[in-house]
C-alpha cells in the first residue's frame, strides 16, 4: 500500500491491485480486519482503507486528564503527544486504543487533533461509587481520569447509595450520552478494611486468586529433592552463604557468598532460586505466572506471580534447608576489575537470613553482642561492603547514573490504618545486595549475547531531546546556569545531580530529571540501557517475582546444555520472545501503577485526619491557579489555590515558575519554604488542599 497506493482503496481494489488469488481472498479479507481494528490501516466512509501516515491519522492510546482533555501517546516512534480538546474526545475513554487526525500544529501552540475511531477498549469494567437519581441510577468512576459516569437501568442489584462496586460496561459512550452499564460486585463502603486494596485489584484487573489447576499443579511438587537431582548439580551446602531482606521479606530470590582466593582475589558467589526447575514451560503454572507478569506489592499484602507454596515454600531460599539454585561465580582482583565468571546449577544451604537493617548496624559497629552472628559472616559481610563499594565507584564513572530517590513506606495498624509516612532507609546494605545484583545481570546478559540466541534484555532508551530541553528550563528556573545542547550523555546528567545535592529541592529536581527520561523495558533488541550505561543488560535475579528472569534461567540452561536452536527454531523463539516481551513490559506499568495509587490513597487517607494541623513544608511546583508544596514530614503534595491567597491579586510568572503579588509584589517561587495549614482532603479525588500561613523562617 505504500508503494502503489496513491488513495484510500476498497477491498476489491486492494484484491485486484495486490493480484489476490481467489483461493487466498478469504484469508486477506480476514488480514485485512485484523490490520484495521490493530491501526495499521484505516477504514473510513465508503469502505475504503486508507493508510494513517497519509491522512494525517496518529495511533495510540489516550491518556484523558481529570479535567477532561486529554493527550493522545503515538505508538509509532519519535511521534511528539498531541493535545486532544475535550470536545473532540468523541466516545473515548483514558486508556482507549485511538485514531486522532491531526488538525493543528502552528508555531508555539500544541500539536492537537481530534479522535475520529476507537479502535480498542482499556475498560470493560470500571469500579466507581453508586448513587441513586431522581430519574436514574448511576456510578461515579473511582479514577479521575474516567470523566463520565456510567448511567444504570433500572437491574437487581444489593448496592446502597454511597457504596464502592464494579460496573460491567454495556453500552460505550458516544457524542450525546455517558455510559451505560451494570453493577456486577459490591465492594463494600469507604471506610471498610481492606477496602483500598479492593478497589484497585478491581481496577487494575489483577490476578487476586490462583485458578484451581494452578493450585493442583503446585500441590503436586514436592518439597523433597531427590538424591538424583543433588548428583547431577554442583553441591555447595558445605559453602558458607546467606539471604539479604527487608525485616518483612517473605520469598528470597538469592542469596550471596564471597570467598577470598590467592593474590587478593575475590570470588562473589550470586545464588538464585532455581524457579525454572519447578515452573516448566507450557504449564499451568507457566501460563499463569506469564500472565501476571510479576508479583504486585502492597504496604501490607502482596499479590505474588507464583502460588505461595512455590514463591515462600520450595522456591524461596530459606535458612537451614537445601533449595536448587543457579550459581553464578564472578572473580575479581583487587581493584574490583571482573576476571571471570562461572555458571552452574546447583544445590545450596542458607546459613543466614540477614535484615538490611541489621547488616547496616553490623557494619557500623552499633550492634550489641547478643545481636551478633558468627565472627566469620561478620567478616564476610565487611569484605562485601569494601567489594560493593568498588563496584559501584566503578559504575557511577562509566556513566550510570544514581538518582537516590526517598521512598515512602506507609506504618500500618493490624486493622490496616494508616498510623503514620516515614521515608524508607536506605543504606550501606541495601547497596551492596543492588551492586552484586547488577552485575549478576550483566555478567548472564553477556553469557547469552556471546552464545548468539535470542534473549530478553532490558533496555532503556536515550531520552526524548525535546524532554530534555525542558527539564533544562526547569533548572533556570531555579538558578542553575546550565547551556542547552544536543545529546546530553549520562556523566552530564549525573553532574546536574551532583550540583543540586545541597538543593533543598535536590528530591524533587531527581524525581523531574527521571520523568524526562523514558521508561525502561523488555526487548529482544539490544540497544543497551542509558540510565546503567550498560551496553548489554537483563533480569537474572528475581525469578520469583519476576517472570522475565524465568525466561532468562531457561535460556541459560539451554546455552548451558549446548542445545543451540536451529534457524527456524531461532525465529519461532524470537517471535515467541518479543511477545513476552511486550506484555511483561506491559503488566510492569500496571504494578507500578497499582502500586502507586495505593500509596497515594493511604497518604491523603492519613491526611484526612489531619485537617486543621499546620506543617513546614516546600514548594514543588508553581502554576497559574496556585502553588504545589511538599510537605517534609509525609513526602506527600497538596495545593494552595490561588483563590485562597487572598491578601493580593497574584499573578503567575512563566520565566521565573513563581506567583507574583500584583499590590505588594510578594514573590513565591521554586524550593521556599513555607508554613502551611491542612485546610480539605478529598478522598475521592485523592486532592489535599492546604491554607498559606506565611514564609518558614
Amino acid at each position: 500500500m505504500c508503494s502503489f497506493a496513491q488513495r484510500p482503496l476498497s477491498l476489491k481494489e486492494l484484491i485486484r491491485q495486490l493480484s489476490v488469488p481467489p483461493a487466498e481472498r478469504h484469508i486477506f479479507r480476514r488480514l485485512i480486519k485484523q490490520m484495521s481494528i490493530s491501526g495499521e490501516i484505516v477504514k473510513i466512509k465508503g469502505h475504503k482503507y486508507g493508510l494513517p501516515t497519509q491522512m494525517s491519522l496518529i495511533v495510540g492510546r489516550l491518556q484523558v486528564h481529570r479535567d477532561g482533555f486529554g493527550f493522545l501517546i503515538p505508538e509509532e516512534k519519535g511521534k511528539p503527544e498531541i493535545y486532544v480538546n475535550s470536545r473532540h474526545l468523541k466516545q473515548a475513554l483514558d486508556g482507549d486504543k485511538v485514531v486522532v487526525r491531526m488538525e493543528s500544529s502552528h508555531r508555539g501552540e500544541k500539536t492537537s487533533g481530534r479522535v475520529i475511531r476507537v479502535l480498542e477498549r482499556a475498560h470493560q469494567q470500571i469500579v466507581g461509587r453508586y448513587e441513586r437519581g431522581y430519574r436514574f441510577d448511576y456510578v461515579i468512576p473511582w479514577h479521575p481520569n474516567l470523566t463520565q459516569d456510567i448511567f444504570i437501568p433500572p437491574q437487581s442489584h444489593n448496592a446502597k447509595p454511597g457504596q464502592l462496586v464494579v460496573a460491567e460496561i454495556t453500552q460505550y459512550p458516544t457524542i450525546n450520552r455517558n455510559p451505560e452499564g451494570k453493577i456486577i460486585e459490591v465492594l463494600g463502603s469507604p471506610d471498610d478494611i481492606g477496602i483500598d486494596e479492593k478497589i484497585i485489584i478491581r481496577h487494575y484487573n489483577l490476578c487476586e486468586e490462583f485458578p484451581e489447576q494452578v493450585l493442583n499443579e503446585s500441590k503436586q511438587i514436592s518439597e523433597d529433592i531427590s538424591d538424583t537431582e543433588i548428583n547431577q548439580r554442583t553441591d555447595l551446602r558445605g559453602l558458607r552463604l546467606f539471604t539479604i531482606d527487608g525485616k518483612t521479606a517473605r520469598d528470597f530470590d538469592d542469596a550471596v557468598s564471597i570467598e577470598k582466593l590467592a593474590g587478593n582475589k575475590l570470588k562473589l558467589g550470586v545464588h538464585i532460586a532455581d524457579v525454572s526447575h519447578y515452573v516448566k514451560e507450557g504449564s499451568a503454572l507457566d501460563k499463569e505466572a506469564l500472565q501476571r507478569g510479576n508479583s504486585v506489592y502492597f504496604p501490607d499484602r502482596a499479590i505474588p506471580m507464583l502460588p505461595h507454596s512455590l514463591s515462600c515454600g520450595i522456591c524461596s531460599l530459606n535458612p537451614h534447608v537445601d533449595r536448587l539454585a543457579v550459581s553464578l561465580f564472578i572473580e575479581f582482583d583487587e581493584a574490583g576489575n571482573l576476571l571471570n565468571y562461572k555458571l552452574t546449577n546447583s544445590v545450596i544451604r542458607s546459613s543466614y537470613r540477614f535484615t538490611y537493617d541489621l547488616v547496616k548496624r553490623i557494619l557500623q559497629d552499633e550492634c550489641s553482642q547478643d545481636e551478633l552472628p558468627a565472627a566469620e559472616l561478620i567478616q564476610d559481610l565487611k569484605v562485601m561492603h569494601n567489594l560493593a563499594d568498588q563496584l559501584k565507584k566503578k559504575r557511577i564513572k562509566r556513566g550510570s547514573m544514581d538518582f537516590d530517590l526517598p521512598e515512602p513506606e506507609v506504618i500500618m495498624d493490624i486493622d490496616g490504618v494508616t498510623q503514620g509516612i516515614i521515608k524508607r532507609e536506605r543504606n550501606q546494605a541495601h547497596e551492596l545486595i543492588e551492586e552484586f545484583m547488577l552485575m549478576a545481570n550483566e555478567v548472564a546478559a553477556g553469557y547469552l549475547t556471546k552464545a548468539k540466541i535470542p534473549m530478553l534484555y532490558r533496555i532503556h532508551e536515550e531520552p526524548d531531546e525535546v524532554k530534555l530541553r525542558e527539564f533544562l528550563e526547569y533548572l533556570t528556573y531555579l538558578g542553575y546556569k546550565i547551556k542547552p545542547k544536543t545529546n546530553i550523555n549520562q556523566h552530564e546528567l549525573q553532574e546536574i545531580l551532583n550540583k543540586v545535592k545541597d538543593n533543598p529541592l535536590k528530591q524533587l529536581i531527581a524525581l523531574v530529571m527521571l520523568r524526562a527520561l523514558k521508561l525502561a523495558k523488555y526487548s529482544v533488541l539490544n540497544i543497551g540501557h542509558f540510565a546503567l550505561a550498560a551496553p548489554c543488560y537483563t533480569h537474572f535475579t528475581s525469578p520469583i517475582r519476576r517472570y522475565p528472569d524465568l525466561v532468562i534461567h531457561r535460556l541459560l540452561k539451554q546455552v548451558k546444555s549446548k542445545t543451540t536452536p536451529s534457524y527456524n527454531e531461532a525465529e519461532i523463539l524470537l517471535e515467541k520472545l518479543s511477545e513476552t516481551a511486550r506484555h511483561c513490559s506491559l503488566t510492569e506499568r500496571v504494578a507500578e501503577n497499582a502500586e502507586r495509587d495505593i500509596m497515594k490513597i493511604k497518604r491523603v487517607k492519613f491526611m484526612h485526619a489531619k485537617v486543621g494541623e499546620e506543617f513546614e513544608g516546600i514548594i514543588s511546583r508553581v502554576t497559574s491557579f496556585g502553588l504545589f508544596v511538599e510537605l517534609t514530614d509525609f513526602y506527600l503534595e497538596g495545593l494552595i489555590h490561588v483563590s485562597s491567597m487572598t491578601d493580593d491579586y497574584y499573578q503567575y510568572n512563566d520565566k521565573e515558575q513563581s506567583l507574583i503579588g500584583k499590590r505588594t509584589k510578594r514573590k513565591f517561587c521554586l524550593g521556599e519554604r513555607l508554613k502551611v495549614r491542612v485546610d480539605n482532603v478529598n478522598i475521592e479525588r485523592r486532592l489535599i488542599d492546604f491554607a498559606l500561613l506565611g514564609k518558614a523562617t
